[in-house]
């Protein structure tokens, strides 16, 4: 369990004892959750404006929860800013994003440790990366391979990748592999399990060669590389990388999906799997679609559209497809495009699958709320909770469950909307959604202030400052 989550699963106490409410004139809140992130995605950064300074923001005003979820989310774009920086709240904010990645007992931070001024590896480094910004492919080839005989893991893993980059870039597909493949065995003895991963894909893409003292029936580079990266899905705090998985699905090969790297991954993405069509899903489609989700979960709204719609177009069971244009739907809701996500959605409610209507309801109802029809809003999330009158479990149940809440509570009926919005809270302390936490309390301060209740707005204030800042579990 990563460190932000560890104080949110206490606060279950607190939600459940809020006290009652009194009547009194009332600005009911009117912040959907599903359609209010927190953190800015990448797309609307300019590129002056670098990930490290938002780490370093979150840090220095005490939301460290959110600057681990923005570490987690960004890191692999945000190594070389926050490695060149000087500041140690930004290479801190990184290093934590590495502490909850690795699934063995690596050194804390350890990959961001400064380098000595005396450790000759960064100016090769440096060297080799301005030869290739120049176009210069011959000079960076003189400079390869690093002589890294003795320095730390951190280097040699960087050293025998770089290594293996400039190899294959000049064709020389053998030598690229075995460099790739140093680079996984040192990462994979260091205990930098997501390295570990990368380094073997990278191998993978050099072409098929085989590992040099590797048994004839050893994991084949694909296989170790989706292994290491399923257990830093399954450790619960591992960083949102959906270009690893895209391009495992393009490097397969010959390899084959193992049922249970799919399936964790699936329940991390929420998406469901189809057991009664299971020998017809694709697994390559059920990946796609978990990285897609990922790239909603990082703000990157078009290449998440683009991808359910080819899994949509190319699924062969029908809540393959259904699921993808739910995908879809989001995404375009992250693009403002809400016209066609209305149509997306209403399609959704044509399904058979109970799943499939409960989701499209609730996307449904939050665009509804979110355009201020709140009782609208609150039949369709009704309905998306429960479906001929039996509860329905479905992936944004906690979402609907909180913007039922809303929906209420802008139509004055306190009661049921407070429970509604606790029930959708305690929803996400058990999911360990700490975004959706964090609005839920939100709104039920909001509301709090409107009734000028300072005791509730004291508690659930205190509340919101232990979410954002982990509470005090740095």
């Amino acid at each position: 369990m990563s460190r932000s989550f560890v104080a949110t699963l206490a606060l279950a106490a607190a939600l459940t004892s809020c006290s009652a409410w009194d009547d009194g004139d009332r600005v009911a809140p009117q912040r959907p959750i599903v359609l209010d992130p927190l953190l800015p995605g990448i797309d609307a950064r300019g590129k002056d404006d670098p990930l490290a300074d938002e780490f370093e923001h979150l840090e220095r005003s005490g939301r460290h929860a959110f600057a681990n979820l923005a570490a987690r989310r960004w890191y692999p774009e945000a190594v070389a800013a926050s490695v060149s920086a000087a500041t140690p709240l930004r290479r801190g904010a990184v290093a934590a994003a590495l502490d909850a990645l690795d699934t063995t007992a690596a050194p804390r931070g350890a990959f961001l440790e400064p380098t000595p001024d005396t450790d000759p590896w960064p100016a090769q480094r440096d060297a080799v990366l301005d030869a290739l910004g120049r176009g210069d492919l011959d000079a960076a080839r003189e400079l390869v391979p690093f002589d890294v005989d003795g320095a730390p893991p951190r280097t040699v893993i960087e050293a025998r990748a770089l290594a293996g980059f400039v190899l294959a870039r000049a064709g020389e597909t053998a030598a690229a592999h075995d460099e790739f493949v140093a680079a996984a065995r040192v990462a994979e003895d260091s205990g930098w399990t997501w390295h570990a991963s990368r380094a073997w894909l990278l191998a993978c893409g050099a072409g098929e060669h085989g590992v040099d003292g590797a048994p004839a029936d050893a994991e084949s580079p694909w296989t170790r590389a989706v292994r290491h990266a399923s257990a830093c899905v399954e450790s619960g705090g591992g960083l949102e990388d959906p270009v690893f998985w895209e391009r495992a699905v393009g490097a397969r090969g010959a390899n084959a999906w193992s049922d249970a790297v799919v399936r964790a991954l699936c329940a991390a993405y929420d998406v469901p799997i189809d057991d009664d069509a299971r020998a017809e899903e694709s697994a390559d489609e059920l990946v796609l679609l978990c990285a897609a989700t990922s790239r909603l979960r990082r703000a990157e709204a078009v290449p998440a559209l683009l991808t359910s719609r080819a899994v949509e177009q190319r699924s062969r069971t029908p809540r393959g497809r259904a699921w993808a244009s739910l995908v879809q739907a989001r995404a375009l809701i992250a693009l403002q495009r809400m016209t066609e996500a209305r149509n997306v959605l209403t399609r959704g409610l044509e399904q058979d699958d109970a799943v499939v209507r409960s989701e499209a309801l609730a996307r449904l109802g939050a665009l509804e709320l979110a355009e201020e029809r709140p009782e609208r809003a609150a039949a369709l999330l009704s309905r998306a909770i429960e479906l001929a009158g039996r509860p329905i479990e479905f992936p944004a149940r906690g979402e609907a469950l909180a913007n039922l809440g809303l929906a209420l509570l802008s139509t004055s009926r306190d009661d049921e909307g407070l429970a509604r919005l606790r029930e959708g809270a305690q929803r996400f302390v058990t999911e360990r959604d700490v975004e959706g936490l964090h609005l839920a309390l939100a709104n039920e301060l909001e509301f709090a202030r409107s009734l000028g209740r300072s005791r509730d707005v004291e508690r659930l204030s205190a509340l919101l400052r232990a979410v954002e800042s982990g509470s005090g579990s740095r």
